[in-house]
């Protein structure tokens, strides 16, 4: 039961962290400077502490969701959004793709160039979307056997989380390539804020199909939350500078 997923999905990468540690346990034994060790707990512990913060953003839909509707209504919900979420493997693997071009763009200080990459990703990232859409019966039909068409609907409207989380996933890049970490972390405290906001109205009204547009839209709102932050504090020194 759940209790067989949960082990599941914790069996696999501890399997995969012994073989690497097997394999790759010499460089523990690399001396790390103590200043550079201080640097990086400084830099990461923001990172670290709004990874956590993705719980928002990923599993606080059902939270409340299943407060408001039946079992099987929740059921038919968390199928779709299974099945619908798997495409953010395929916008992880753009994201990793592009991430070192947006990090050289920025040292760099390109930053038309990095604002074209971004495109890019949305543009693969929303093809792929609308076909996972246009097929998404066919899909959902062969995946379940027929037996959870009535996820049909949420599935549709999840896979557009697609499109919002690479908007989202993009600007975390612009984050950590400028040394924002504090900022990243402001950013997913008050965006996670906003986020509850809308998950409580949008499945008090609309229930789950409510929570299918709340998930898609808490990306887009921590992304405007995050880029007015970013315009707010990258304009503070141009200002001063001009006085």
């Amino acid at each position: 039961g759940a209790v067989g997923k949960m082990i599941g999905s914790l069996l696999g990468p501890v399997i995969i962290f012994f073989i690497v540690f097997k394999d790759y346990k010499k460089y523990l034994k690399i001396p790390v400077d103590k200043g550079h060790f201080k640097e990086m707990i400084v830099f990461c512990a923001p990172l670290v502490i709004a990874a956590m913060l993705g719980f928002f953003t990923n599993g606080y839909d059902r939270v409340c969701l299943q407060k408001v509707v039946s079992i099987e209504t929740l059921g038919y919900y968390s199928v779709g959004s299974t099945i619908a979420l798997h495409l953010r493997g395929f916008s992880t693997a753009v994201n990793n793709t592009f991430a070192p071009d947006i990090y050289q763009s920025i040292v760099q200080k390109h930053y038309g160039k990095m604002l074209k990459i971004v495109m890019v990703k949305v543009v693969l990232a929303s093809f792929v979307a609308i076909l996972f859409i246009l097929f998404s019966k066919v899909l959902i039909y062969l995946l379940t056997a027929g037996r959870y068409m009535t996820s049909l609907p949420y599935m549709r409207i999840i896979a557009l989380v697609s499109i919002t989380s690479t908007i989202y996933y993009s600007l975390e890049d612009i984050f950590v390539a400028s040394g924002f970490t504090r900022l990243m972390l402001l950013n997913n405290i008050i965006g996670g804020a906003c986020c509850i906001l809308i998950y409580r109205l949008f499945i008090n009204v609309w229930q789950a199909v409510g929570a299918s547009w709340a998930l898609v839209f808490s990306y887009l709102v921590l992304s405007l939350v995050g880029i007015t932050m970013l315009g707010i504090y990258t304009s503070k020194p141009i200002m001063a500078h001009r006085k």
